[in-house]
Formats: structure tokens, sequence, C-alpha cells
């Protein structure tokens, strides 16, 4: 299966680089364990392709791709102007990720960053 990918991301999903490393002194328990976690680097090759225009399936008809980088060089959001629908992925989260309790439980909060110690931006 295809994976459409900024051309920022690249480096980080061909093996080409790694994530930069995580932040531990950002606060929270996950952040003081986040330099455990393994930042790359990754390679999916073959199946990455830039996302230039989203490929042409009656599906994706009217869909565009924003830049919405920060949590990554390379983060996007789907928008479709017909119904003025946004799809922001991970930039949008519903959890405390820099604590353990907020990773482990999920407890839903109405607005939270992304997870601090892993956000370049």
């Amino acid at each position: 299966m295809p994976i459409y990918a900024h051309r920022l991301e690249l480096p980080y999903l061909t093996g080409q680089s790694a994530y930069p490393p995580p932040d531990p002194t950002v606060g929270g328990s996950m952040s003081a364990l986040s330099p455990l976690f393994v930042p790359g680097p990754l390679d999916f090759r073959p199946q990455i392709r830039p996302l230039g225009e989203l490929p042409e399936l009656a599906a994706l008809k009217g869909w565009a791709f924003l830049d919405t980088a920060g949590h990554a060089p390379g983060h996007v959001s789907l928008w479709r102007e017909a119904d003025r629908l946004l799809i922001a992925g991970d930039a949008f989260v519903t959890t405390v990720q820099e604590r353990v309790t907020g990773a482990l439980t999920l407890r839903p909060q109405l607005v939270h960053r992304p997870p601090a110690y892993c956000t370049p931006d």
C-alpha cells in the first residue's frame, strides 16, 4: 500500500535520517522516559510516495493537503472545501501524553497539544 508523505518528511521515512531526539526536560514522567523511545531511522521504501497532488481516486476528489508543520516538519492536514472538513491528524491530541497517567488511561480532554518531548517546533 502506498504511503504519501510531505517532502520534508521523506528523509525520516526512507532511512536517510532519524527524527530529532526527544527532549526529556519539558516536564512530566513520560518526558523523562522519552530518551528510551526509538527515533529511527525508519525505512518504508518502496511504499513511500512524495505528497504533491493527492492520487486521482474518486474517494479523494475534492481533497487537498495543507502544510501544518510543528509536530513534525512534514506534518499535513487534509482539507475538503465542499463541506469545510479538516482532518488534522495528530496535530490535535485529546490526552496529556507527557504524564504516565495520561498516556495509560487516555482520559480525554477537550484540547491538548502533541507531546512536547517529540515536537521540535
